[in-house]
């Protein structure tokens, strides 16, 4: 059952074509592994459900990423309406809303505010509804997107990635729903900021991501990962493995077989 090596990783693209004839072996060399399978379209939201089908330890997020709106070709409400479909027949499998979120990094501000809030805020709303965690994107969009969770006391969501400071840290701690905080492979790329923001999450509201493929494809960066939060925390490396998987299966609402 490999229960002592277990790690959750919470952030992994496994319908990008840099895995498509690589899925299978690729969750084969880590069988200790857990995901969750996060889509970024609609069309991404059935292939992450097809790939998730079958597998205990694979779980997926369906949504539309805020950078890809336009490519969907359909009203938002269209959209919502497929979402609630795919929760409603994959409810085993779909737990959470992802990735969605706000994005000014390749779009200004003054262009995609709009169109990407009206998105964001109906598919929190189907979160909400069907008490699924969100996996909350925010690039060049912290103030924004802070400001909008604030009106959600009953949103439970995941900081994916996090880039941000510590004030940024803080605020999204003390939103008013359930946040937690996931780290990626940006805590190699910036080792003296993150060394000071990690120790400052309560162990309880930590996750471990890889974003693959966009931040590369290793397959045990995310226990390089847990490896470094324990360096950095002064804890064992199995407490950070142990805890974040836990926080996983709490955030996830997963319920481990008996």
């Amino acid at each position: 059952m490999n229960k002592d090596r277990r790690i959750f990783e919470t952030h992994i693209h496994f319908s990008s074509d840099a895995f498509k004839d690589d899925f299978e072996r690729y969750i084969s060399l880590e069988p200790a592994f857990w995901y969750l399978n996060v889509a970024t379209s609609l069309e991404e939201s059935h292939l992450v459900i097809d790939q998730a089908n079958n597998r205990q330890n694979v779980f997926c997020a369906i949504g539309v990423h805020p950078l890809y709106l336009a490519e969907e070709g359909k009203t938002v409400d269209s959209a919502v309406e497929e979402l609630e479909r795919l929760i409603e027949k994959h409810r085993d499998k779909v737990v959470a809303i992802g990735e969605i979120g706000l994005d000014f990094y390749r779009v200004s501000r003054e262009e995609a505010l709009e169109i990407q809030l009206i998105w964001l805020k109906k598919q929190i709303e189907i979160a909400i509804k069907h008490d699924l965690v969100v996996v909350f994107h925010i690039r060049n969009a912290c103030k924004d997107a802070l400001d909008l969770l604030r009106e959600y006391p009953k949103l439970r969501g995941i900081i994916h990635s996090f880039d941000g400071s510590k004030q940024e840290l803080r605020e999204a701690l003390e939103l008013p729903g359930d946040f937690v905080i996931s780290f990626s492979p940006l805590v190699f790329r910036n080792p003296d900021k993150f060394r000071e923001i990690v120790p400052l999450v309560p162990i309880d509201k930590l996750l471990v991501e890889s974003d693959s493929p966009y931040l590369g494809i290793t397959q045990s960066i995310c226990r390089s990962i847990v490896r470094v939060i324990a360096e950095w925390r002064g804890i064992s490396f199995e407490e950070v493995r142990r805890q974040t998987f836990e926080n996983s299966l709490r955030v996830f609402k997963i319920k481990l077989p008996s």
